[in-house]
C-alpha cells in the first residue's frame, strides 16, 4: 500500500483470520454472560477491501463477515459440566453445534510516515 500513487485505481485486498477465543479470555475482558453462554469457541471473519491514497493517507474500507461456532458438548471441567454431564447420560441430552453470522463495515486512515503506515483512524459500522 505504500507504493500506491494519488489518483490511481484503488487497490482491491482480501484478507481473512480466524481464532480460537477461551472462556478465560473473555472473562478476563469483561464479559461474563458471554463467557458462560458461549465458552471456549471459533471466531473467523473475511473481509474485501480498498485502499485508494490522498497524500499521505492511505484511505482503507470494506465489508467483514463474521462467523462465530462453538460446539456444545457438555466438557468435563466447565462450570456447569457435573449436571449438563448428567444430563446428558441420564435424560437424553446432546451435543449441539451453535453459530452466528454478520457483517460489520470497516474504515481505517493510514499515514505514511518515513515510508512506515502509521494508524490514525479506524472504525467499524453494523
Amino acid at each position: 500500500m505504500k507504493t500506491l500513487q494519488e489518483g490511481e485505481e484503488p487497490l482491491q485486498l482480501k484478507d481473512g483470520w480466524d481464532g480460537k477465543i477461551t472462556a478465560r479470555g473473555l472473562f478476563l475482558s469483561g464479559e461474563p454472560d458471554l463467557t458462560f453462554a458461549l465458552g471456549n469457541h471459533n471466531l473467523d471473519g473475511k473481509g474485501t477491501f480498498s485502499a485508494r491514497r490522498e497524500g499521505d493517507i492511505i484511505h482503507v474500507e470494506g465489508p467483514v463477515e463474521f462467523l462465530l461456532e462453538d460446539d456444545y458438548n457438555f466438557e468435563e471441567g466447565g462450570s456447569f459440566a457435573k449436571g449438563a454431564l448428567e444430563l446428558k447420560k441420564y435424560r437424553g441430552a446432546r451435543d449441539f453445534k451453535t453459530e452466528a453470522k454478520w457483517r460489520q463495515y470497516f474504515q481505517a486512515k493510514l499515514r505514511i510516515i518515513g515510508g512506515i503506515l502509521v494508524p490514525v483512524e479506524f472504525n467499524w459500522k453494523d
